[in-house]
């Protein structure tokens, strides 16, 4: 979806309870207070041109201001070299003028591959509202190999695990003593996850 077409569907996306809490992992912030149909205009309008279709969005909370903050999950079809799903975080300017992209993924492991909007939710962390997303390799789902990365907005940052046929690696970032509650959260969802993959790993 092009970033124009945005401001056309608006009105839909605000009624749409997949926006938010129903499509969540963990506990997100309770409130219901979102963002202004006038402000999503205003960041649709600004935001540049990103690669690939844009598959989801979602709006989160962050730190002990609560301000809204928005990520975007983008997707590169396949007849494309650069294949494969992205993710991008906007935040509020400091100005208060708009909002400005403050982390992206990068075109994501091949162990993301297969995955669906449905995949980008939100996951209730200690300092607000952290973003979860998850997708499995081709040929290899039902809980063989897949991954699941965790945003967290406090740190500007992600970190993710991968479950290969009962195997689970962390990303490097994780060894740091002060980032063990983000595996402990990442352990968590790895195992939601292959709960809902089925968790046979067939293909071991």
């Amino acid at each position: 979806m092009k970033i124009q077409s945005l401001i056309l569907m608006v009105a839909f996306v605000f009624t749409s309870l997949s926006f938010c809490g129903p499509s969540a992992y963990g506990s997100p912030a309770a409130t219901t207070t979102g963002m202004s149909v006038k402000q999503f205009q205003t960041f649709a309008s600004a935001i540049p041109q990103l690669p690939g279709d844009i598959q989801a969005i979602r709006l989160f909370r962050t730190g002990d201001s609560g301000e809204m903050s928005v990520v975007i999950a983008t997707y590169v079809t396949p007849s494309d070299k650069a294949s494969g799903w992205r993710l991008f975080v906007f935040s509020p300017s400091a100005s208060g003028n708009g909002f400005h992209m403050v982390w992206k993924s990068g075109k994501l492991d091949y162990t993301f591959t297969v995955s669906w909007q449905g995949a980008l939710k939100l996951f209730g962390l200690t300092e607000g509202d952290g973003v979860v997303f998850s997708g499995c390799a081709p040929h290899l789902c039902g809980g063989t190999l897949f991954s699941v990365l965790l945003y967290v907005p406090a740190k500007r940052t992600a970190f993710s695990a991968t479950f290969d046929c009962g195997k689970i690696t962390y990303s490097s970032g994780l060894k740091s003593p002060e980032n063990r509650s983000y595996k402990e959260d990442l352990e968590q969802l790895i195992h939601t996850e292959y709960q809902a993959e089925g968790g046979s790993a067939s293909g071991c």
